[in-house]
């Protein structure tokens, strides 16, 4: 029976990085892992968005990780991947960009590799991070807690793709219960986002962290990442 085409989101895979094993910060499977999760997951008819940091060493072989069938594959550069954009074209993606925008579930979602403080929109889809162990400068606002951001981490999901509608009905409920509600004077006086403020701890003041417990824990990424690993 055809199935209904899906979208499907993965960030920072990685292939051929020695380094990334040799500093215990993932298996030495992980490549393995996620190419067979790729192939297993992601139909012929299905798109594909990388959130970018694709390949290190061995780049030459990137079409071989990318041989498998499906509609599109986009890559949304990520700081380490600095080939042109050509090269990039020619082993086996369909589309290369720094960031772009998809109407999606209800909600305005912008991808990125790194995250970002200022954006329109409803939900920035994002890598970079990891684990947050790469809190770099540019990141030090960064909260988890961010009804506006979500982390992939590819070590958090088990080194596979997950399914974009897993990730944006996390986040639709509590983005449009608040939609309407006026800016909280407290974070975004301080020029903050709003509920998060400058130094990215939570605004806890603002009326984003007073609709329920539910809310709160939902937010939580030990919570939030279980869902993502649904088979659907």
């Amino acid at each position: 029976m055809k199935t209904t085409p899906k979208i499907w989101v993965i960030s920072d895979t990685h292939f051929n990085h020695r380094g990334i094993v040799e500093s215990r910060a993932r298996p030495d499977f992980h490549g393995d892992r996620c190419l067979k999760k790729l192939k297993h997951r992601v139909g012929e008819d299905d798109i594909l968005i990388h959130l970018g940091d694709v390949i290190f060493a061995n780049q030459p072989e990137l079409p071989r990780f990318l041989d498998f069938p499906c509609a599109s594959k986009i890559l949304v550069r990520g700081n380490h991947d600095t080939k042109s954009v050509f090269w990039y074209l020619n082993s086996g993606f369909d589309a290369v960009v720094d960031s772009f925008s998809l109407r999606y579930d209800g909600l305005d979602v912008l991808f990125t590799h790194k995250p970002q403080k200022e954006f329109t929109g409803d939900l920035n889809i994002h890598g970079h991070l990891h684990t947050m162990s790469h809190r770099e400068e540019e990141s030090e606002w960064y909260s988890l807690d961010s009804p506006f951001h979500h982390l992939f981490s590819l070590e958090w999901v088990g080194y596979q793709p997950v399914w974009l509608k897993r990730i944006t009905e996390l986040y639709a409920r509590h983005t449009l219960d608040t939609k309407d509600r006026s800016d909280c004077p407290e974070c975004t006086a301080q020029g903050g986002l709003r509920g998060i403020l400058p130094d990215g701890k939570r605004c806890d003041t603002c009326l984003i962290y007073e609709t329920d417990e539910a809310a709160k824990k939902q937010l939580d990424w030990q919570t939030v990442y279980k869902p993502l690993l649904s088979n659907e």
